[in-house]
């Protein structure tokens, strides 16, 4: 999707989109060096920051250089100051966080932009914009007072009163409009080209985001140990200049990776670490999105008393903030620990009657499937197998359909399977698998979701009778995969399948593999306190292999 089709990230006033046309306008005509002041701040500052991405080289704005954010994108200002080349100016720039220019350094940054005013057409050729909220327009004005004697115009941007804030319409982009997924190939030369720079080469900041962005490839890559590494260099870098949001945005990657692979403990200390960061940065917004995200950890780690006093925590934030997206995504959350309880009505009344309506009325189109799908799964578990079949194929289907979303789409058809398996139709379950998802998830190179089908289609072979197959595919094609990727939960829970297989086969040899198998699987599952642990030891136990 490219950035002219994404969503907005804010909805902004008549007053706003009308400013927004006039500096569209005034960019297209910059033949010379101009500066534009913006005021903007929270989702209306994300919004503005989409436009003039998706501006930037096209429709006659000339291609804008973005510098970067917080204290470190004070520094690379006053790198390109210092040390930018005259003969080749720029043909446009931005710089996204005034507020950081005048917190940076008693303002030295702002301070040197002053005196470079006469010369900032000989490094500029076009418009330069400078977003800064409104109540901190004065300092800045204060600290270059010749700078703003020669602005082309100062731009107020707001967004509607009660529109979601930037935390997760900025979550929920940063999901929605990735580019394409590079190859293993790829990433690894970018990851070789990032290791080539010293430190002090470029702005530690700007290098921080460099690897972060890097590392959420590796994990859409399902590469979660090169993910976890990336992460790693990125908080390293972003420590080192007290860079406090990438240490933040660091440890939520980083978290994420943990929650595949474990060990469940540093999962739970990553997030726990990104909380305390957003607390003591006075940044309510991100605090709730982390709560959430601890929220979840908490739940599935057995402690549902703390998740939801958590996930409470973060609504009172949200509802303070007037974050609606933001309360019913934590609202879906304690959904799921309902879900996890058997109370399955309550979840079920939280889907439909607060999280639906708000996604409806936000046209999130993505989302409004996801949480069908959930609602799907609710009707699964009270074994209303016909309406969660009646609902993944009527309406989250279409869905992803209109999107565009091939991926999204053979995820659902899996899940539609698995619907199949349980009403005992597994000539249709087993051709869905094999015709429709397998072959989307090898043409899109998706290696773990593939890995789960195959899955899928064992268990099909397995309820057939076909033991001997369902197993030799488990081993040969599914297992090895879990285990390059490092997904450790999915892992033991194909090492616990097979033991199932080799215990229902009765073949030489089988006991005594199964006891191997549930030996592995229950290591790693103690080892990261996972919820299969109790599974695992029961298995034993009533298998008679604790003897």
């Amino acid at each position: 999707m490219s950035q002219g089709a994404q969503e907005p990230l804010a909805l902004l006033t008549a007053d706003s989109e009308h400013n927004l046309d006039v500096l569209r306008r005034g960019l297209r005509r910059a033949a010379s060096f101009a500066f534009y002041v913006v005021l903007a701040a929270d989702a209306a500052r994300a919004e503005v920051l989409r436009r003039l991405r998706a501006w930037s080289g096209s429709g006659g704005v000339p291609e804008l250089r973005f510098f970067g954010e917080g204290a470190d994108g004070a520094e690379e200002v006053a790198r390109f100051l210092a040390v930018s080349d005259r003969i080749h100016p720029l043909a446009g720039a931005v710089i996204p966080d005034g507020v950081a220019l005048v917190d940076t350094g008693g303002g030295a940054v702002v301070a040197s932009l002053n005196m470079a005013r006469d010369v900032l057409g000989k490094l500029i050729r076009g418009p330069l914009v400078l977003v800064i909220a409104a109540d901190r327009a004065a300092e800045l004005s204060g600290m270059a007072p010749d700078l703003f004697d020669v602005r082309a115009a100062t731009l107020e941007i707001a967004s509607v009163p009660g529109d979601p804030a930037p935390t997760f319409a900025l979550h929920s982009a940063e999901t929605r409009d990735r580019p394409q997924a590079r190859s293993q190939a790829e990433l690894q030369a970018e990851a070789a080209r990032l290791r080539a720079f010293a430190d002090d080469e470029i702005p530690a900041g700007s290098l921080a985001d460099a690897w972060l962005r890097l590392g959420r490839a590796f994990f859409d890559a399902a590469e979660l140990g090169e993910a976890r590494a990336a992460a790693e260099e990125a908080r390293r870098l972003a420590e080192g200049v007290g860079y406090t949001s990438g240490v933040g945005d660091a440890l939520a990657l980083e978290a994420q990776v943990l929650e595949q692979t474990g060990p469940a403990e540093a999962w739970e200390q990553a997030l726990r670490r990104a909380l305390v960061l957003r607390r003591e940065a006075g940044d309510p917004a991100w605090t709730a999105v982390d709560l959430c995200r601890l929220g979840r950890a908490v739940a599935f780690l057995g402690r549902p008393e703390e998740a939801e006093a958590l996930l409470r925590e973060a609504i009172g934030l949200f509802e303070k903030l007037g974050e609606v997206r933001g309360r019913a995504v934590a609202l879906g959350c304690i959904a799921d620990l309902l879900e996890r309880r058997g109370q399955l009505d309550e979840a079920l009344r939280i889907r439909q009657q607060e999280e639906l309506p708000v996604y409806e009325r936000l046209g999130d189109a993505g989302i409004l499937a996801v949480t069908l799908g959930k609602i799907a799964d609710i009707y699964l578990a009270r074994g209303q197998l016909d309406e969660a079949l009646r609902i993944r194929q009527q309406e989250e289907l279409p869905v992803h359909e209109r999107l565009g979303d091939v991926r999204s789409r053979a995820v659902t058809l899996g899940k539609v399977a698995d619907i199949y398996h349980a009403q005992g139709k597994l000539d249709e379950a087993q051709r869905l698998l094999e015709r429709e998802v397998l072959p989307v998830h090898e043409r899109t190179g998706a290696v773990r979701l593939r890995a789960v089908t195959l899955g899928q289609i064992a268990g099909v072979l397995r309820a057939r009778g076909e033991l001997d197959k369902a197993l030799h595919l488990l081993e040969r094609e599914v297992l090895p995969v879990l285990d390059r990727l490092g997904d450790i939960r999915s892992k033991l829970c194909c090492e616990t399948n097979m033991a199932i297989i080799h215990l229902e086969r009765h073949a030489p040899g089988d006991s005594e593999a199964a006891a191997e198998l549930l030996r592995s699987a229950g290591r790693d599952a103690e080892r990261l306190r996972l919820p299969e642990a109790a599974m695992i030891r029961d298995l034993r136990r009533n298998a008679g292999l604790d003897r």
